[in-house]
């Protein structure tokens, strides 16, 4: 069943919602979706903004737009557990690779920051950065090292502690500083255990002797950098895959 939208964010709820029904198809056939105006009347917004929810999940290669025809599941998209274009908090991450998911704070510090990340965030020279460490665990095995940075003077009013403990970082950004994440730019890398070691001040975690790193730079609805981290992954837990359009 396809649930009303949350009105405070209609084109991401759209596209959230729809989402979440499509998966819960569970088809291995192209199954056709409704028309844009049932769509449209069953989630409670217009047609233009389930237009754009339907390009957005087009892009993904969730759907199949077929002119004349309407608009299907890609049954080949419904395979995928972890799509490398969304955005995804970790521990969603390793739930859907089929594993349960906790995660543990290995450091935090506010601090002078790394001229490299501070030219990231488009922060002055020895500007404070808040900086979060946390290992994500698939089971009881670590997966997932994460590294955040966030500028402080972006808060007006600091997060508690226990919310840098396992809060997602989007969450801190858009409950604490009004910054609502809406693209990343990333770079992957596959890095040695050692130079992994190098980026981290708590335990490295991570028992393979070579890691997929992804760093990304995080953009908000005003088109400026608010987060720059890095994630170092043990891909015998994690794997993602693409799907590309023409």
């Amino acid at each position: 069943m396809i649930e009303p939208v949350n009105k405070k964010s209609l084109s991401d709820g759209a596209k959230e919602n729809l989402r979440n029904y499509i998966q819960s198809l569970n088809s291995k056939s192209s199954y056709k979706l409704p028309a844009e105006n049932d769509l449209a009347q069953l989630l409670g917004i217009s047609r233009n903004t389930i237009r754009r929810a339907l390009n957005e999940l087009e892009q993904e290669g969730l759907v199949l737009r077929i002119h004349g025809r309407g608009t299907f599941v890609n049954p080949e998209a419904l395979q995928i557990k972890v799509n490398l274009c969304l955005m995804m908090e970790f521990g969603t991450v390793i739930r859907r690779c089929g594993y349960d998911s906790h995660v543990r704070l290995s450091s935090f510090s506010i601090d002078k920051g790394l001229e490299e990340v501070c030219l990231q965030l488009k922060a002055a020279s020895g500007s404070k950065l808040i900086r979060i460490e946390r290992i994500y665990y698939a089971d009881n095995h670590p997966a997932i090292v994460s590294v955040g940075y966030m500028k402080e003077d972006l808060f007006e009013e600091m997060p508690p502690e226990e919310e840098w403990m396992e809060t997602p970082y989007f969450s801190l950004l858009s409950r604490y500083a009004g910054r609502v994440v809406v693209r990343d730019k990333v770079e992957l890398e596959a890095i040695s255990r050692k130079k992994m070691a190098q980026y981290l001040t708590g335990d490295p975690a991570l028992l393979n002797e070579s890691v997929l790193l992804l760093k990304a730079c995080s953009f908000d609805q005003k088109n400026e950098p608010v987060m720059y981290g890095m994630a170092f992954y043990d891909t015998d837990y994690i794997s993602f895959n693409l799907i590309r359009n023409e």
